[in-house]
């Protein structure tokens, strides 16, 4: 788990006079994505060793329904959504250690990962809604988004993931 920092905005849209806990919105941001992963696999008497590093700056743009409780100053909301995240600029250090009975190879690749650069994304999130007066809202939310497969290679499998805490203002 890694903490990346990012920055992007935020739009919401309702039609108060049909419905006024429903809403959707539009969003986008770009931040730095970092993940360090070990993995071992095992095949008759081979071991193998993957050591992963990987950074990129990654633009994300989502949708979503949006679900907001009617009453009161705090009102709590729910999400659910759908979007992209495109891979941007996608640097990788990959050690390959091959363990045999009585001997052990280690190999280095750099940026040999087939990485799918445009990677399809659901969301889900809940927050909070302040109320400060009609035209001027604080939100504070908690989103979680997953990608699809992002990784082509028949020995290394990744999901991208990410878990984020939103905060800003409706005006």
């Amino acid at each position: 788990m890694s903490v990346n920092p990012s920055a992007g905005f935020l739009m919401n849209g309702s039609l108060p006079r049909i419905n006024e806990k429903l809403s959707f919105q539009i969003e986008s941001d770009i931040g730095r994505m970092h993940f360090y992963c070990k993995e071992k696999t095992e095949k008759f008497m081979l071991f193998e060793y993957n050591n992963v590093d990987f950074n990129a700056l990654s633009l994300k743009g989502l949708t979503s329904f949006k679900y907001t409780y009617p009453r009161g100053k705090l009102r709590p909301a729910i999400n659910l959504g759908f979007g992209f995240n495109y891979i941007i600029k996608p640097d990788s250090h990959r050690e390959l250690i091959m363990e045999f009975p009585g001997s052990i190879t280690s190999i280095d690749f750099e940026n040999d990962m087939p990485m799918v650069k445009f990677l399809w994304a659901g969301l889900g999130r809940i927050g909070f809604d302040y109320h400060i007066n009609n035209k001027l809202i604080l939100f504070l939310s908690a989103s979680y988004v997953l990608c699809g497969n992002s990784i082509e290679d028949r020995n290394i499998h990744m999901r991208i993931s990410s878990l984020s805490i939103n905060s800003g203002v409706y005006f």
